[in-house]
């Protein structure tokens, strides 16, 4: 059985390198990406089991990163998680429209949970 894989899209490095670790120790390949541009070539490329998506990032944002994400057709099933700094629930309710499985508020973040969440989702 081949390791399933989580692209971490967040242009906070050290948020990205603490999450990328937790999934890893867990037996989870990870990719990383600083920002939308490079996530979603990353994502069309190597066709990760899960992405961890922030929104606020510069260059593309996540927003924009989701929406082209889901015109492709690989894209447009893949599971993806929203990280944000976001608590408004009018924009969190506007990424649920987007096809997303579930989001994470920043600031309340448990990395525990999250690779909790990730793995349920990943069937381990």
């Amino acid at each position: 059985m081949s390791l399933k894989t989580v692209l971490v899209v967040d242009d906070d490095e050290a948020l990205r390198l603490v999450l990328s670790e937790a999934l890893r120790a867990e037996g989870i390949k990870t990719l990383e990406a600083q920002n939308g541009v490079d996530g979603l070539t990353i994502a069309l490329e190597k066709h990760p089991d899960f992405i961890l998506l922030d929104i606020l990032m510069p260059e593309m944002g996540g927003e924009e990163m989701l929406q082209k994400l889901r015109a492709d057709e690989w894209g447009k099933n893949a599971s993806v998680f929203v990280l944000t700094q976001l608590d408004s629930m009018d924009k969190i309710s506007d990424m649920m429209t987007s096809k997303i499985d579930g989001y994470f508020v920043k600031s309340s973040l448990s990395v525990e949970s999250m690779v909790k969440d990730v793995k349920k989702k990943l069937g381990m």
